[in-house]
């Protein structure tokens, strides 16, 4: 009986092993996950010294607007902020690289928007202004010409103010610092005369370097925390749904930092429509001024000038009070819809302008609106036509409370006649391509056409490269066919450059690191836009590999060898005799020998030995000119 007992208190000897099992398990549990599993995510932010946006405090500590916003979001989101310190060029550098996820204060672009992501919602609007010693008589643009002006290092300030500075005929210097504070003591000391800066900073520190703010200011502009171009969008995600909540809500972080920081009213009314036309956005950067400093300097011996640059501004122009009616108009607004002032003021500007898309016998409330808006609409002239209208609307809301409200408008009539001369080739081509399904010749030239409308320079390029291709390929003994396919294929080489900014195509001088960037984008562009267009033949292939070279120094993949197709190969040397040989809009053509002594360097090197001695035979045996008439292979 004793042994039985003993049994019986005695736990089995298989729970016994269960429980040593359980024990084990847990230990390798904890051996094997790391610690920080369920960490907070850890969100690197660079910032610079841009008082009082973002700096760095007495406490050591990133300070301003956006360090306040980021603090509070990651806050709501369980994130660990590490702030990663330098100079705004080296902000950049770090963004572009991955090594940093967030940078704050950057103004959005279309260079930058290939480069970073950005989030939707602006987190801060601002505009650009200059400031300069007190008593040094600049009060407009014109009084800049033969100064020095400091900016900031690879700012987008610099390269706007110097497109306007060029309109004007004017000489000015820049002298670029890496920081606002040091652009600011130049001028104190007299080695700048003016700085060109955004309105925060300047407003906040004027004082401090005793100078005053100028009637120059210029392009509105939206502010966002940019991220690496690939990276989580998680966090632009989340940035937005915060500042969204945050902007309706008075009482919260964002207004109180608002307050905190700035000692002028924040206006949340620029629109986010900025692109109608190039005129359109350099006249919104001078009315970002005029609205400025209507309510900053009523009283201000400079109204006088404001009140010349809206009479003289190159856009129609009404000022309509809280009741909707016309209290103020220019001479262009009257020139562009054929009135007097008498027709104008005292009335509705639904008289004039009506939205397109509403019925002839309603009247939308145009100048109704709590916010920014724009929209196209139809202006009604004085002998009963019409003519097509690009407006923006800015309501004037201080404090919460509506004065009036600007109502900009343009004549797109220019705009809509191309628009519809480009849509008439579109609706052309979709013809061609369903009525002749198989004749991928007629698409290629259609194509071409194409690229006569948007740069007829680039058409005529084309042409001439495809005809020393074809040229070269059939010294080398391709097939009538091969060869004329290689001839259509550099009839449309550079069809990716439509998406391009014309100005950066003709632009005189060395391109900027982001423009050339930019231009290497169009072999990919050709590929996406033909790459839906069935040929047989990898015509969308070739298109992006015209820029590649044997030795892998190309763009945009870097092939080399075999990798790239014989036809890019042909078109490749063909492309380079032409771009030196001939003239072009902003330099002097090297001449031929010169561009036959290209291909002579790069053979073997850049260029496939076959192609560039068949180039170099056409030319220094058999006499091939460019100014022939082109023929037809096949």
């Amino acid at each position: 009986m004793g042994s039985i007992r003993s049994r019986q208190s005695n736990p089995p000897f298989r729970m016994r092993v269960y429980g040593l099992l359980l024990f084990v398990f847990l230990i390798l549990c904890a051996a094997c996950f790391p610690t920080d599993l369920f960490a907070a995510r850890i969100v690197r932010v660079g910032f610079y010294e841009n008082s009082p946006k973002i700096f760095t405090a007495e406490s050591g500590l990133p300070a301003g607007i956006f360090a306040d916003i980021i603090r509070y979001i990651a806050e709501k989101e369980g994130w660990e902020l590490r702030f990663v310190h330098g100079t705004w060029s080296q902000g950049l550098d770090r963004l572009e690289k991955g090594d940093i996820d967030l940078m704050p204060d950057v103004a959005y672009t279309e260079a930058r928007g290939k480069l970073f992501s950005f989030h939707s919602d602006p987190a801060l609007y601002s505009w650009f202004q200059v400031f300069s010693r007190r008593g040094s008589g600049i009060r407009s643009i014109p009084d800049l010409d033969g100064k020095r002006v400091a900016v900031l290092y690879r700012s987008i300030q610099q390269e706007i103010f110097d497109r306007i500075i060029r309109d004007f005929g004017l000489s000015v210097s820049f002298v670029t610092f890496s920081d606002f504070e040091s652009a600011f003591q130049a001028v104190a000391n007299g080695k700048a005369d003016a700085v060109l800066t955004n309105r925060f900073f300047g407003a906040h520190h004027m004082r401090a370097y005793n100078l005053e703010d100028t009637a120059i200011s210029f392009n509105p502009t939206r502010l966002f925390f940019a991220a690496p171009r690939d990276s989580d969008p998680a966090i632009p995600a989340a940035i937005d749904k915060h500042l969204r909540e945050m902007k309706r809500n008075p009482d919260s972080v964002y207004f109180s930092s608002l307050a905190q920081w700035t000692s002028s009213p924040v206006f949340m009314v620029i629109p986010t429509w900025l692109k109608s036309t190039a005129t359109l956005l350099a006249f919104l950067t001078l009315l970002g001024g005029i609205l400025s400093f209507a309510f900053k300097r009523q009283a201000d011996s400079r109204a006088a000038e404001l009140t010349r640059l809206f009479d003289n501004a190159p856009m129609g122009l009404f000022f309509s009070g809280r009741d909707g009616t016309i209290k103020r108009t220019n001479a262009e607004a009257l020139r562009m819809l054929g009135l007097e002032s008498a027709d104008i003021l005292g009335e509705k500007v639904e008289d004039f302008i009506r939205r397109s898309g509403s019925k002839r016998d309603e009247k939308d409330a145009v100048t109704k609106e709590s916010f920014s808006s724009e929209f196209h609409a139809e202006g009604k002239r004085k002998d009963g036509t019409t003519v097509p209208l690009a407006c923006i609307v800015f309501p004037l809301t201080p404090s919460g409370k509506m004065l009036g409200t600007y109502t900009v408008f343009q004549d797109i009539s220019l705009q809509a006649a191309n628009e519809k001369r480009i849509g008439s080739i579109i609706r052309e081509l979709n013809r061609t391509v369903s009525a002749l399904k198989k004749s991928w010749e007629q698409t290629v030239l259609v194509l071409a056409s194409l690229s006569e409308v948007r740069d007829p320079y680039t058409s005529g390029h084309q042409r001439r490269v495809a005809r020393l291709a074809a040229a070269i390929a059939c010294e080398m003994g391709m097939e009538r066919r091969k060869a004329r396919q290689v001839e259509l294929a550099a009839m449309i080489h550079d069809i990716g450059k439509i998406e391009i900014p014309s100005e950066i195509l003709s632009k005189p001088g060395k391109l900027s690191d982001i423009e050339y960037r930019l231009i290497q984008t169009h072999p990919a562009a050709g590929h996406r836009i033909l790459q839906t267009i069935e040929v047989p033949w990898a015509l969308a292939e070739i298109i992006h590999q015209h820029h590649e070279r044997m030795d892998g120094s190309g763009y945009p993949r870097g092939l080399s060898g075999s990798d790239i197709l014989m036809e890019a190969r042909i078109i490749a040397v063909a492309d380079t005799v032409e771009a030196m040989s001939s003239h072009r809009p902003y330099r002097a053509g090297k001449g031929i020998e010169a561009a036959l002594g290209e291909v002579a360097s790069q053979r073997g090197k850049g260029f496939a030995p076959d192609v560039a001695d068949a180039c170099l035979r056409l030319f220094r045996e058999k006499e091939f000119r460019f100014d022939e008439e082109p023929g037809r292979i096949g």
